[in-house]
């Protein structure tokens, strides 16, 4: 919430669009001038405290821009705040607030297995759930076998982290043609 480094971070989005790369931008986006500037520069911004704490904003700026919501899961409960505070909202019932104004896609992140490479661990059927809407998964993906399951769970994107520089994932997404 409190970050300094958003002119770099737009300078590198300006750079990726250029390139005609998608850029998202997440993390710290917790009022609308900033998120603003993210938008101007091309980036998708990824909300997630301002979400919960002040929806009127998100509705404002969902009738003009496109927006990822961020459903950070601790022990299945979501986190805001940096995953400091928890919310009361279930991730059913967050999905279904946050469709209703006009959210499509949604950045899932298990806290537990962030940067872990534990594993998917499954059991997340908001995907499911909600087809129409667009889900995307971060957090302890180690392999293909993750992705391939995934996949299968409804998930249309993946973060992948660690297991890039760790493991051979990135040299098997290559090998079979998965889009990068």
């Amino acid at each position: 919430g409190k970050g300094s480094n958003l002119d770099l971070i737009l300078e590198i989005v300006k750079d990726l669009t250029e390139r005609g790369v998608e850029a998202q931008v997440g993390g710290g986006l917790r009022d609308p001038i900033t998120i603003r500037r993210v938008i101007e520069a091309g980036a998708f911004p990824i909300l997630g405290t301002i979400a919960y704490e002040r929806p009127t904003i998100l509705r404002e700026l969902a009738r003009d821009f496109p927006l990822i919501v961020a459903i950070d899961l601790k022990e299945r409960k979501i986190m805001i705040r940096g995953w400091t505070k928890e919310t009361t909202m279930e991730p059913e019932q967050a999905v279904s607030y946050f469709r209703d104004i006009g959210i499509r896609e949604f950045l899932i992140t298990d806290i537990d297995s962030d940067g872990r490479l534990s594993g998917y661990l499954g059991g997340i059927s908001l995907p499911f759930s909600f087809p129409e809407l667009m889900f995307t998964y971060a957090g302890g993906i180690r392999d293909m076998e993750d992705l391939e399951r995934l996949s299968n769970d409804g998930f249309s994107s993946a973060v992948v982290g660690r297991a890039i520089y760790e493991t051979d994932l990135m040299q098997k997404l290559i090998e079979r043609g998965w889009e990068i």
